[in-house]
């Protein structure tokens, strides 16, 4: 807060972008070759089942509920093929949110799923504003040069330690 009063006071602020708008949606027409569905298959299905979903089920089990394997991973593939319209994305049943969500201290064990909904909310406020966020990013001023000449000394002295 003290930086950017200073830049504010000493005129240094950048100006504020004159529209700020929410981003759009734009769906990609995927384009699908036999190089990049081999290439990338094996690699999706390792991070999404085996680091993913199969500790993700594992751990809901451990805590007493009844996760249906095959469900979580045909959601999960559903999800990064409707995903992929947008961009590249992959859906998977993430495992620090489940733990916070499934775990003992999300609160009494019937009740646990209300404990989502929050996470969610941010992520989708955060998605929301993202293009704003980076609109504003221009006001904030550039880092400052040094002024006292140590930026040309370092230079050459770098130069002379690897013998230019």
């Amino acid at each position: 807060m003290a930086g950017l009063l200073v830049a504010l006071l000493t005129s240094q602020l950048g100006e504020i972008p004159s529209s700020l708008e929410l981003p759009s949606l734009e769906v990609v027409r995927p384009g699908f070759s036999w190089t990049a569905i081999v290439t990338a298959t094996p690699v999706l299905v390792a991070l999404l089942t085996v680091q993913s979903n199969v500790p993700s089920v594992i751990y809901l089990r451990t805590q007493g509920f009844r996760a249906p394997e095959r469900v979580v991973n045909v959601v999960s593939g559903v999800g990064t093929i409707l995903g992929s319209l947008l961009g590249p994305i992959a859906v998977s049943l993430a495992l620090p949110p489940l733990l916070l969500a499934a775990g003992p201290g999300a609160g009494e064990r019937s009740i646990r799923y209300r404990a989502v909904y929050l996470p969610v909310a941010t992520g989708l406020l955060i998605a929301l504003f993202a293009g704003t966020a980076a609109a504003l990013s221009v006001v904030v001023p550039p880092r400052a040069a040094p002024r006292d000449g140590r930026a040309g000394a370092d230079a050459r002295a770098r130069r002379r330690v690897a013998g230019d």
